[in-house]
């Protein structure tokens, strides 16, 4: 998480401006992201598919977790962090974001690429930049930026401790069977993750 923030931190805040529509998917009951946003910005968020409700915001349904509720062309920027790896058709799921972005604007994900098997509910990616940049050519989006980083000294290669404790959590969980606690056990990087920033083409004004 901390890693995913000083990501955002560095390359996404920059993309935000005083009276966009932005839409973070796959936010539950409180948004760090959206805290760390200082721009005057009309807020919409969502869930993948539960209705919920959250302060200084507008909520946008996502019945089936890949039709979103949204006109063409209705976002300045959509977002979201530590999401996409929790979508089984990730490809329909970002070509639909693309669908309500505004011509012009950003498309910004955040994916962790070495981190345990976690399910909420289902667990089915990580993502490399190459990935990222197949993601946006395929919803017919630039790719401005795709990098894997870690900038979070705590969760460094060398930290035995905190990469200890990650390791408890995922490999308690009770739901997981003994192959993949196996695996989460064996984790021994440090904390990567993957950063994209898409842009939507500028559509050509008609004769």
């Amino acid at each position: 998480m901390r890693n995913s923030l000083l990501l955002f931190e560095k390359y996404a805040l920059e993309h935000f401006k005083n009276n966009q529509k932005v839409f973070e998917v796959g936010v539950t009951n409180y948004s760090w992201y959206r805290r760390m946003i200082t721009k005057d910005i009309d807020y919409y968020y969502g869930d993948l598919i539960n209705p919920h409700s959250l302060p200084g915001g507008t909520a946008v349904r996502t019945e089936d977790g890949y039709t979103i509720d949204a006109e063409d062309n209705t976002f300045d920027i959509v977002f979201h962090c530590q999401t996409i790896e929790h979508v089984s058709k990730i490809w329909d799921w970002v070509k639909e974001q693309a669908r309500v972005l505004k011509s012009g604007g950003k498309l910004i994900m955040i994916c962790p690429l070495s981190f345990p098997y976690h399910l909420a509910p289902i667990d089915c990616w990580r993502i490399y930049p190459d990935g990222m940049r197949a993601l946006f050519d395929h919803a017919g989006l630039s790719c401005d930026l795709a990098v894997c980083e870690n900038l979070d000294e705590g969760l460094g290669v060398d930290n035995v401790d905190e990469k200890a404790r990650i390791q408890d959590v995922f490999c308690d969980a009770p739901y997981l069977d003994s192959d993949i606690k196996r695996i989460n056990r064996a984790w021994d990087w440090e904390v990567l993750e993957t950063i994209g920033i898409g842009t939507k083409f500028k559509q050509a004004a008609k004769p």
